[in-house]
């Protein structure tokens, strides 16, 4: 497990640009990420838990970018909960769109997502490239209107917040969120083939 000092160094590193950090980080919290996916997305055909997967990343940068080393909470438990509070507001979310189908959604496992440190979720971190060539990377990857909605979206939009920024109906918003899930997957998938 690497000491409280390593891990504030990663994270400092992610938070000025540093895409290696970044990728060091996702690459250690994977795992944990899935499991957060698939313990609330029982139930769901293997395409919804993987978008789960992609929300739960998507938090996880999210919370890489925005932890407080000064709160009282340590790293693993506010990525944790951050990764958690979006796997859930998905799963509910989807509950809303289609009433008719049964997503499942169970807070109550014992398996608490807080506390991952003492589990030994933070392995050794492998080598990766730069920030900033990430950022580019994704940018590349995305179209002119999928930046514009991914990066609000990593920024703390809502999709109703954003729909309105870009001038474009939620649906639209949502649609866009989906291929930009879908295109990240595919890249990471393909990265780590």
């Amino acid at each position: 497990m690497r000491d409280d000092s390593e891990l504030a160094a990663e994270l400092e590193a992610a938070k000025n640009g540093s895409s290696r950090a970044v990728e060091k980080l996702i690459t250690a919290w994977r795992p944990k990420l899935k499991a957060i996916a698939a313990k609330y997305g029982r139930g769901l055909a293997e395409a919804d838990v993987e978008e789960l997967e992609g929300d739960a990343l998507i938090a996880f940068y999210d919370a890489i970018m925005t932890f407080d080393p000064g709160k009282d909470a340590s790293f693993a438990t506010y990525a944790s909960v951050c990764a958690r509070n979006r796997v859930i507001t998905s799963v509910k979310t989807r509950r809303r769109q289609e009433p008719g189908v049964l997503v499942p959604l169970r807070e109550d496992d014992d398996d608490d997502d807080a506390g991952v440190e003492d589990r030994g979720l933070l392995p050794d971190y492998i080598s990766a490239c730069e920030a900033e060539s990430l950022k580019n990377k994704i940018r590349g990857l995305l179209s002119d209107y999928e930046n514009s909605v991914f990066w609000r979206h990593v920024g703390g939009e809502s999709t109703d917040a954003i729909a309105a920024a870009v001038g474009k109906p939620k649906k639209s918003v949502e649609n866009a969120l989906f291929r930009i899930r879908a295109k990240l997957r595919a890249a990471l998938s393909e990265k780590n083939s």
